[in-house]
């Protein structure tokens, strides 16, 4: 509301300092009513914040009503809170102590090093070209195209925000297209937010990306392995298989061990400003990075696309875009304090990861953006100890884990009852194995044809949408060649496909090849 209000006053003030005209009356009468509807709603809002409702009139938005709120907040804010030890530690400094300090000197200085022209040459021409425009329609397509002729004047914006640290909001401003992640969308939750960002603004902010790129493997630890070079998904889905297998083997033993899945409800929406800033100042990132990341973050504004036409306009308060360049390594960093607080309950014998062998490294967690995997004793202290370290994430970053959607299962040698109670604890179902991870099943029993058959109808609906008889032979070769054959690899990266379904496999995508029309116009 406030920022609505401030809005209004710049549109009103150029508005009044414009020449008369029948035209620009108008406008400033429409301005003059929609301010004072604000004003009128921002007085109300605050009389519900100041929760004094013993109060019928009195002066109109006065500072009655912000000492009100202002107080309300400060009571209901959480400042500190008592350790295990008997300390108080502020939750927000507890969650950074984890990650202080490991942005060093040399990084930093990489990280500032003077901005080149070639810098961003080569962050425009590594987009792909026919991307989706922003709200300019220029794709990155029209400057490569003619980048002899714009190039000049894009180096000298760009080289602009990184000297001056402001960015222009107008350029900043973005359409959000929803995308439906089922059939028939019902609601919300069910279209994912992509952000159409200009390709103005997103040869800035890759240029960024790029350079903190060079320095994550060493700010990010060993349970993540998105987005950091030199890293795989398959890193991830191998361990992760590996231990629930010996988990289902496991009947028998001193101690039982937990496999907990955990789902981030709108892992890039939740991200809170000020937590992403006091995380990178804890790092040790220095201050002029901070203002040129915090920049990008913060000086964004919306609009939505609905059935094409944009609509609304809305300025956030937080979140993260899908589809800014920074969005991935920015989350990397929030994971990455959720990760130091498991670490340090870890050294601190509070939590106890699982071994595969005696010898081997303990494996507490496994991250891969907003897809989480987590292994620890069964036992009471654990599961309450990982609930509070759950609790303090949420409260710092404004992260919110998906209970609903979060499940847990056992190893074989903890009774039933134990486990329903372990599981009430952590406040998710217990399942009896989970079915997949990173796309993969988590359980490969005896009858094999049955956990890969999800590989073949892939495939078969992929070319059930291509329309044979509009393509030639060449089209109808380079598709399959580079999408029907390349659905396969990421699986056969873990496992190995039986015989008779790579057979039937190579019969759907003959019949495609040899077969007549009918079979797949739909």
């Amino acid at each position: 509301m406030p920022n609505q209000i401030k809005i209004t006053w710049q549109k009103l003030g150029e508005l009044l300092e414009a020449p008369p005209s029948h035209h620009t009356v108008e406008l400033r009468n429409a301005l003059t009513k929609q301010l004072d509807s604000l004003m009128a709603k921002n007085e109300v809002y605050l009389r519900q914040r100041s929760r004094a409702t013993w109060l019928k009139a009195g002066d109109c938005n006065s500072k009655f009503f912000h000492y009100k709120a202002s107080s309300r907040r400060r009571r209901n804010t959480i400042s500190a809170l008592e350790d295990e030890h008997g300390r108080w530690q502020t939750t927000e400094q507890e969650v950074v102590d984890g990650v202080r300090g490991r942005v060093t000197e040399e990084m930093n200085q990489a990280l500032l090093v003077e901005f080149t022209a070639e810098e961003i040459k080569i962050a425009l021409f590594q987009m792909h070209p026919s991307k989706a425009p922003g709200l300019d329609g220029f794709s990155p397509f029209f400057y490569q195209k003619y980048w002899q002729i714009v190039g000049e004047d894009v180096v000298a914006a760009v080289l602009h925000f990184f000297k001056m640290g402001k960015l222009l909001k107008k350029i900043n401003f973005t359409h959000v297209a929803l995308i439906p992640k089922v059939h028939e969308p019902k609601n919300m939750m069910q279209l994912r937010p992509i952000s159409l960002c200009n390709v103005l603004y997103k040869i800035g902010a890759k240029v960024l990306a790029t350079r903190l790129k060079e320095i994550l493997p060493t700010l990010i630890s060993d349970t993540q392995s998105a987005f950091v070079p030199g890293r795989a998904i398959s890193d991830n889905s191998i361990v992760a298989f590996e231990l629930l297998h010996m988990m289902h083997k496991k009947n028998q033993g001193r101690h039982g061990y937990l496999a907990l899945k955990i789902d981030m409800s709108k892992a890039y929406d939740r991200v809170e400003w000020s937590f992403l800033e006091a995380l990178m100042k804890g790092m040790g990132f220095a201050p002029q990075w901070i203002q040129l990341i915090m920049d990008c973050v913060t000086t964004v504004s919306y609009s939505f696309m609905l059935n094409g036409n944009p609509v609304g306009y809305v300025i956030p308060q937080r979140g993260l875009r899908q589809g800014d360049p920074l969005s991935p390594y920015l989350l990397l960093l929030c994971a990455e304090a959720l990760s130091s607080l498991i670490l340090q309950a870890e050294r601190r014998n509070l939590l106890h990861g699982v071994n595969l062998c005696r010898g081997a490294l303990s494996v507490s967690h496994l991250f891969f953006t907003d897809d989480s995997f987590l292994f620890l004793r069964a036992n009471r202290q654990d599961c309450e100890q990982l609930s509070i370290i759950f609790q303090k994430y949420e409260m710092v970053s404004s992260q919110k884990i998906h209970l609903e959607k979060s499940c847990v299962s056992f190893s074989n040698n903890i009774d039933h009852t134990d486990q329903d109670n372990l599981a009430a604890v952590l406040g998710v179902r217990r399942v009896d194995q989970h079915d997949v991870y990173l796309g993969l099943p988590t359980h490969v029993g005896r009858l094999r044809r049955q956990c890969f058959n999800s590989l073949k109808e892939r495939i078969w609906k992929k070319i059930q949408g291509w329309k044979a008889k509009l393509l030639s032979f060449v089209g109808k070769e380079i598709l399959l060649k580079v999408v029907a054959q390349a659905v396969p690899i990421y699986m056969m990266n873990c496992f190995l496909i039986p015989k008779c379904l790579r057979d039937e496999i190579q019969q759907v995508m003959a019949r495609y090849w040899w077969g007549n029309h009918r079979d797949f116009d739909g």
